[in-house]
């Protein structure tokens, strides 16, 4: 019974992280923060788990038109499924370049690992996904946005592996 399960997963995450951040000219800032996730059940069935958790970004500007963006975390999140949750870790890396004030480019590439712990069969997915995005402004007011990102999953259960292409176009308008 789905609501049984759901009932046996009530319960807290605490997250407790200390790092620090930096700004090197201007060109080059960042911050690491390293700790402990606890994550708590209120039912006794379930065991009780504290684990390493921390978050990195670096973010490197060589010019005004052109940003790197680098990112790791790990955290713990709620599942709908098998275990008691998911510990994922995620790493990203993005590419923003500003072509003229109407035409911006940003390409990303991120990659997932989720374990769900303490799953029967001890589930594992790993996505790696691949986005490309392209801005026009042809006023401050108005932007337009197109974008396509290909997402492919891997999971120790084969029926839960997908390949997906999403395409997207977007319009903002600000009063």
């Amino acid at each position: 019974n789905d609501s049984s399960v759901a009932d046996n997963r009530e319960g807290d995450i605490l997250r407790m992280l200390g790092g620090a951040g930096w700004d090197i000219t201007g060109k080059t800032r960042g911050s690491v923060k390293v700790g402990v996730v606890r994550r708590s059940f209120d039912s006794g069935a379930v065991e009780d788990d504290t684990r390493l958790t921390w978050e990195a970004n670096l973010l490197w500007s060589p010019k005004s038109y052109s940003r790197f963006t680098l990112g790791t975390a790990q955290s713990a999140n709620e599942t709908s499924g098998p275990g008691n949750y998911v510990d994922s870790s995620a790493t990203t890396l993005a590419w923003d370049f500003t072509f003229s004030p109407f035409y911006s480019l940003t390409a990303d590439i991120m990659y997932l690992v989720d374990d769900f712990y303490r799953s029967e069969d001890g589930r594992r997915d790993k996505t790696l996904s691949v986005g490309l995005k392209g801005g026009y402004s042809p006023t401050k007011k108005f932007d337009l946005s197109l974008s396509y990102k290909n997402a492919n999953r891997d999971s120790s259960d084969s029926s839960l592996d997908y390949s997906q292409n999403v395409v997207s176009l977007g319009a903002e308008f600000s009063i």
